[in-house]
């Protein structure tokens, strides 16, 4: 049942994202790394906007649609989880982003106002009593997607890190 959401979820990106040139092409010469701050107030229509400038960045910085889906994915996860969670959806609160991506990966910091979370004893949503549970797959999701997933601030902030495999990495 995962598997095939993230297959929907995929194929969702590879249309959104128009081809662009892989890190060998002209766009990567005149940006070959971008960083940005971002603070989004509490509301969950400001999640795409931010999720399809994270998927154009990686698209061009990796060159590929499955590193910018993994990206967007676990991000989408992150903020989610943020507003919805960390913040209780109180529109009064913000969730900072931070990003800094080049041609090697991205890392990503994304915090809340929120009261944090034990973050050590989050409950496996692949044993048998949760599989049928319609939530609790988010940070599961992140730690499968990412190279590296850390919570810092009791909670309140999570560090994601992916590193993007080049070309001469698959030979």
């Amino acid at each position: 049942l995962i598997l095939f959401w993230m297959a929907s979820r995929k194929a969702e990106l590879n249309r959104m994202i128009p081809a662009t040139p892989n890190k060998k092409g002209a766009l990567s010469r005149w940006m070959p790394h971008c960083e940005w701050n971002e603070k989004l107030n509490t509301d969950l229509k400001n999640i795409p906007v931010l999720l399809s400038r994270i998927s154009e960045d990686v698209l061009r910085l990796s060159g590929s649609t499955d590193e910018a889906f993994k990206v967007k994915l676990a991000v989408e996860e992150a903020l989610s989880n943020a507003m919805h969670h960390g913040n209780r959806m109180d529109s009064s609160k913000y969730v900072t982003v931070f990003m800094k991506a080049d041609e090697q990966g991205i890392f990503v910091d994304i915090r809340d106002e929120g009261e944090g979370f034990d973050h050590e004893h989050i409950p496996d949503p692949t044993s048998r009593e949760r599989l049928n549970q319609p939530c609790g797959r988010g940070i599961y999701l992140m730690r499968n997607l990412m190279d590296k997933v850390q919570f810092y601030d009791s909670g309140r902030g999570v560090q994601i890190v992916k590193r993007f495999v080049s070309s001469h990495d698959k030979d």
